[in-house]
């Protein structure tokens, strides 16, 4: 930006004189000093990455009054969409100085997991899940790991119930996706 000073463009700060001579000859000096104000040092914050569905709220520092791109309240939670978002951070500061940022969120889409359909057997005979394995996933994007609960064998012994057995899928970066078999046991007595 720049000041007019007579004609002349000013484009820093300093102390400029200038002579104005006037309809009857006199002429007058001017003397003005120009005070840059710097613009406020707005910061959206550091980039992140979430999981999918994750909670997340955005705040700005550095400025007096605040708006966000993309329908994004300053302080108010929401739920970023999957992929790379970039949302941009107006500040203004109590001169009416503006200045932005940009904050880049990238949301991770996690497979969902799907246990199967769930299990009925008959009491007096057995099952075993072979699931003490923790295991690796790829699903195309990123390599997830496999986490079981520590199952053993289910037999007879267990009343006619329904039992619920819960495994995950954890990611590099700490996402998870759940699912459960649920058994159950009857008699045929």
């Amino acid at each position: 930006d720049f000041y007019n000073f007579n004609g002349n463009q000013l484009f820093s700060s300093g102390t400029y004189i200038d002579t104005i001579i006037g309809f009857n000859g006199n002429d007058s000096i001017i003397e003005l000093t120009l005070a840059e104000i710097p613009l406020p040092i707005v910061s959206a914050g550091l980039d992140k990455i979430v999981c999918k569905d994750s909670i997340l709220t955005l705040n700005g520092s550095g400025a007096l009054v605040y708006s966000w791109d993309n329908g994004v309240i300053n302080g108010v939670p929401f739920t970023p969409l999957d992929g790379t978002n970039i949302y941009t951070l107006t500040g203004e500061d109590q001169n009416g100085c503006v200045n932005t940022d940009q904050v880049e969120i990238n949301v991770l889409n996690l497979s969902s997991l799907d246990a199967g359909n769930d299990i009925n057997y008959l009491s007096g005979s057995s099952i075993y899940f072979d699931a003490s394995v923790i295991g690796i996933y790829n699903n195309g994007n990123t390599t997830d790991t496999l986490l079981f609960q520590d199952f053993t064998s289910i037999n007879s012994s267990i009343p006619t119930n329904i039992t619920t057995y819960p495994y995950q899928i954890l990611n590099n970066t700490g996402c998870t996706s759940n699912d459960e078999w649920k058994v159950q046991t009857t008699n045929l007595n």
